[in-house]
């Protein structure tokens, strides 16, 4: 087969960009992973494990259409099963498309020992040097691993849509590159990488159109996550909220919350949970509400003053909760737990801002939020069954979750 190529020169290096299909992709790619310390005598063993654990693998990624070497001479992972099988069924919908571009090593087996790098040029056609562009013919005697995004080039292999082998997908070819040169290449791709902040993925979900909101479960969760972004940002902008210009909006900022946080702790309560059945200004209400009447009830712990239009006061008021009390109530343990607790309050006090300041009146009595608070109280031999809990992990906030709801139970409902 021919394929056009597009020649790219870094550092005296060529590199090639072009096309191909799944189709002939998979004529031509041979999948693999990394396992070293093994050689022929023990190559059933993998990791220490014995042989059905490796046999049983290769089996799994063999029923779903992908066969896949292994060996010390490659420098891939292994492919995960579950991750497969969601970008096949992401692919599945026509909506959706990969743009990247797999990068891919390529070499010819018949001059193998003869030809690296650059010494590829003698199999590579030109067509307008000027402009770049080449062709080279792909023969039975090229074989190609895969250097960058062989999860995605799986997931395009073990889909079973027919249609699936006509896609064209980008690639970038090297061609005879050492195993030291496409070691160096994956480091620097993946060693590199930092993940995405969530602030901005949540912020960005907000711009997709409902094209792609249509009919399947995923697009129902996206459709959760517009709306909980819609109501941060309301909460965020809206001047008499109690968490007004105090959201860290993609992740940055003087806030003292994240955008992110505020997402995954709504999301529960507006997708599947008791905000569930209602539109999306009445879970807007019922949360602005709910947070007012926190801010209301625990003023000591909220670091915003509620009704004040001074800027340097409530300024120096948030360093003082902050930073000087260390309040837990502001920070991710507090809103946690008050959020884990929100389906209880709001099955006994809906919309009625009252009966929220009554059930949180019946929680203040019972919970101490700062550092310096149970300082004092445990000096003075005051603190009792007073809860106070410090940390930041899931045990933590399940605690703190678990006793607020205990009081909850005993005094309220």
């Amino acid at each position: 087969m021919r394929i056009p190529l597009m020649k790219i020169v870094q550092h005296n290096n060529y590199i090639y960009s072009s096309k191909m299909t799944v189709g002939k992709l998979k004529e031509v790619v041979k999948l693999t992973f990394r396992q070293s310390y093994i050689n022929d005598n023990k190559k059933p063993y993998l990791g220490g494990s014995n042989n059905s654990s490796l046999f049983k693998y290769i089996s799994d990624l063999s029923k779903l259409g992908v066969e896949c070497d292994y060996g010390d001479n490659y420098v891939q992972r292994k492919l995960q099963l579950d991750r497969l099988n969601s970008i096949s069924k992401y692919i599945s919908d026509s909506n959706n498309i990969i743009p990247n571009s797999i990068v891919l090593a390529c070499y010819n087996m018949g001059v193998e020992s003869k030809y690296t790098g650059n010494d590829y040029i003698d199999f590579i056609n030109p067509i307008d040097e000027k402009l770049g562009l080449y062709s080279i013919d792909i023969t039975n005697e090229y074989v190609m691993t895969v250097i960058d995004g062989q999860h995605r080039l799986a997931g395009y292999f073990c889909n079973n849509n027919s249609e699936t082998d006509e896609i064209e997908l980008p690639i970038v070819l090297l061609f005879g590159p050492s195993i030291s040169m496409v070691s160096k290449i994956f480091i620097d791709i993946n060693g590199n990488q930092k993940s995405v902040d969530k602030s901005l993925i949540y912020d960005l979900t907000g711009l997709l159109e409902d094209v792609f909101d249509e009919n399947k479960l995923k697009d129902k969760e996206i459709r959760a996550i517009k709306e909980c972004h819609n109501i941060i940002r309301s909460l965020y902008e809206e001047e008499s909220s109690p968490i007004y210009d105090s959201v860290k909006m993609l992740g940055t900022g003087d806030g003292f919350i994240s955008q992110a946080f505020l997402v995954e702790c709504i999301y529960p309560i507006i997708y599947k949970g008791v905000l569930s059945k209602y539109q999306t200004q009445e879970k807007l209400n019922a949360l602005y509400t709910y947070l007012k009447a926190i801010q209301h009830v625990f003023q000591e712990d909220w670091p915003i003053i509620e009704d004040c239009q001074n800027i340097e006061q409530q300024k120096n008021y948030r360093y003082l909760v902050i930073s000087i009390k260390k309040s837990q109530l502001p920070k991710t343990l507090g809103l946690s737990a008050m959020f884990n607790n929100f389906e209880y309050h709001f099955k006994k006090c809906e919309f009625n801002y009252k009966k929220y300041i009554d059930s949180l009146y019946v929680l203040k009595d019972n919970i101490v939020w700062n550092r310096l608070e149970y300082d004092r109280l445990k000096t003075e031999n005051k603190l009792g069954s007073k809860i106070y809990v410090e940390g930041t992990n899931k045990a933590a906030i399940q605690n703190l979750t678990n006793q607020i709801r205990d009081v909850l139970v005993k005094n309220f409902y």
